[in-house]
């Protein structure tokens, strides 16, 4: 009976340490998860910003342009 206890118990612990690490296993996944969220999102904001880019040097391109025309009438002829 004692030797089917000690068995009993260190299948019980072998569990137990299992459990620990499969607990480890998925808070990194969780963290990992979490990661890759923020970075979907800070993607998404830097999109965002260089579409703005894209638009205000069209519209300086757009301006100097303007500035040139002016600048030399005669050019255009």
């Amino acid at each position: 009976m004692a030797a089917l206890n000690a068995v009993y118990e260190l299948q019980l612990q072998e569990a137990n340490t299992r459990m620990k690490d499969t607990k480890k296993f998925y808070d990194g996944i969780s963290d990992l998860l979490s990661n890759l969220n923020n970075t979907v999102e800070d993607t998404k904001r830097y999109k965002d910003e260089v579409g703005k880019l894209a638009k205000n040097l069209n519209s300086l391109n757009t301006i100097y342009g303007n500035m040139l025309s002016a600048m030399n009438p005669g050019a255009n002829k």
